[in-house]
């Protein structure tokens, strides 16, 4: 589940944990998306993640502002969401063998 939109703009400046929380939704996101390059988790809105933002906004048809309202922040979280539930899905794999009747995991 990801947070809703924190009720304000986040841009240049901005700090605290929304911030935070843009930034590793950011992060997961790089890790499926080479023109993402990952940075650190700070809390502060700098230009590593005004320029990540900039990039998530011209790839999904947003104006590219640089700065997280609502209708970004929710490009970015479901994006978010989708990397997370691509990544849980490989981990659920066929096991390769096949379960009968009376088959136990001791």
């Amino acid at each position: 589940e990801t947070v809703p939109f924190p009720g304000t703009v986040l841009q240049i400046g901005s700090t605290g944990d929304a911030v935070r929380t843009l930034q590793e939704y950011i992060n997961t996101i790089a890790t499926v998306n080479n023109n993402i390059t990952p940075f650190n988790v700070t809390g502060v809105y700098g230009r590593a993640t005004r320029s990540a933002v900039m990039q998530l906004q011209g790839e999904n048809g947003l104006i590219r502002t640089g700065n997280v309202n609502e209708a970004t922040w929710n490009v970015i979280a479901n994006a978010y969401k989708n990397v997370i539930s691509s990544q849980q899905s490989e981990n659920m794999q066929f096991p390769g063998g096949t379960l009968r009747q009376g088959d136990s995991d001791f």
